[in-house]
């Protein structure tokens, strides 16, 4: 049985969003009718609403209206309130860790008969993230595999290489410190949960699995903890420092030089490019590398990156599915991502960046979107829960709460872990 036929019988409710799984439409939809045909798509992202401008130009026999639907943390509500009164879109933008939640939620589509052409165009890792239980909920639009932005005039003063394992990092981190006592290796971000869990990956670290729609939770794995114990460790010996992002204090620190590395996703460049501004000069300290390994062969892992679904709702799921297909994978719609700093998931949207400057910092690496493409081959396997929103705030509580305290990363692992078993139990859904 299937992770949402098994579920939706037991009428779990998906607590991170707040409804009970009801309202939305039959996943069948009706039949396509002839002519044109006018869908809708609700997307916080400029790349697409590039994109899809060109879509509408060359196809008019189906226009796709555009509907910024605001922050992506705003999302959950705003779709299934939509949904529940019937007014919801054709065709919504969903970042990979809410899609398990809207499958459940009977939102998504599966669009597997629909969109199997372009699967090809994506590694297994990457397509997988829109996959539950072999159907495919989605397509992947734009990706975020980890790498390690550093400022190369920082690591030259200190005459320190690029790292290339996680103790060499510890290293440097100690060495840099030494000799720029105003300078951090990095700031971790205590209420980003992207950042440890793609960081965790590295070592299998997935948060969730789920089989015969029955889920597992690893949160307090090995993985995991080895993870967090080297964090917290970098912390307590005073290489890095544990705090909140997107704060005046964080922009601040990147943008003075007193940050001399950035594990994040490949969005980086753009955002940090988009803070210090077209011309300044602190554009070209940045280079980025692979992010460094435990042991070779280690895979990177994902820290952000977004699908495009089809909902239940909607009367033209062929017709949405087709500009879903080409929004994924034809160059045109990839360029227009990169033009707004959003990194194609599909390997053509990637390869055709290969050679171009990057969008923000990093701007005179010449390799830089090779290097990105190379990473993006080799990502690791993740799967999302269901309840994925409301353990992410638990584990920016629980962090929290360790750094005031002083108590350990690990231990705090455990309590999230014990908060995730605990609400899918009561939401009604089977836990392993």
């Amino acid at each position: 049985m299937s992770v949402r036929s098994k579920l939706l019988t037991a009428t779990a409710v998906v607590v991170s969003a707040g409804f009970v799984l009801s309202g939305c439409s039959s996943s069948e939809g009706p039949a396509e009718s002839e002519g044109p045909v006018e869908l809708v798509y609700w997307t916080w992202s400029p790349g697409t609403a590039e994109a899809i401008a060109v879509w509408n130009e060359n196809n008019p026999d189906i226009q796709v209206k555009t509907v910024d639907m605001g922050r992506s943390d705003e999302q959950s509500a705003k779709l299934l309130a939509a949904m529940r009164a019937g007014e919801g879109p054709d065709i919504f933008q969903a970042e990979y860790h809410t899609l398990p939640s809207f499958v459940v939620a009977d939102v998504a589509l599966d669009i597997s008969d629909y969109v199997g052409d372009v699967k090809g165009d994506f590694t297994d890792s990457i397509w997988n993230l829109v996959n539950l239980e072999g159907l495919t909920y989605g397509v992947p639009v734009d990706v975020a595999p980890m790498a390690l932005f550093y400022r190369t005039d920082i690591f030259e003063e200190a005459g320190v290489e690029v790292p290339t394992t996680w103790d060499e990092y510890r290293a440097a981190a100690q060495t840099i410190v030494e000799v720029r006592p105003d300078v951090t290796m990095t700031l971790f971000g205590s209420t980003d949960v992207g950042q440890f869990t793609g960081l965790s990956q590295q070592l299998g670290g997935s948060w969730w699995d789920v089989q015969d729609g029955a889920w597992s939770v690893h949160i307090d794995d090995d993985a995991n903890k080895q993870v967090a114990e080297y964090w917290q460790s970098l912390t307590t010996d005073g290489l890095v420092r544990a705090e909140p992002w997107w704060t005046p204090e964080f922009s601040n620190a990147l943008t003075s030089g007193k940050v001399a590395s950035f594990p994040a996703g490949a969005w980086f460049a753009g955002s940090i490019g988009n803070q210090l501004g077209e011309g300044n000069d602190q554009l070209d300290k940045w280079n980025v590398a692979p992010l460094p390994v435990w042991d070779e062969g280690d895979p990177s892992g994902f820290m952000g990156g977004s699908a495009a679904s089809v909902t239940t709702g909607s009367e033209h799921p062929e017709a949405a599915a087709k500009v879903l297909a080409w929004l994924s994978a034809d160059p045109v719609a990839n360029e227009a991502l990169s033009n707004r700093a959003e990194y194609p998931a599909s390997k053509t949207g990637q390869g055709a960046l290969s050679g171009s400057p990057a969008n923000g910092v990093a701007a005179g690496q010449d390799d830089f979107y090779s290097i990105i493409a190379e990473i993006a081959l080799d990502t690791a396997d993740v799967g999302w829960g269901p309840n994925a929103n409301s353990v992410f705030t638990a584990y920016r509580d629980e962090l929290g709460r360790a750094i005031t305290a002083g108590s350990s990363w690990p231990d705090m692992l455990t309590k999230v872990q014990d908060f995730a078993i605990e609400d899918l139990e009561e939401s009604g859904f089977e836990v392993n």
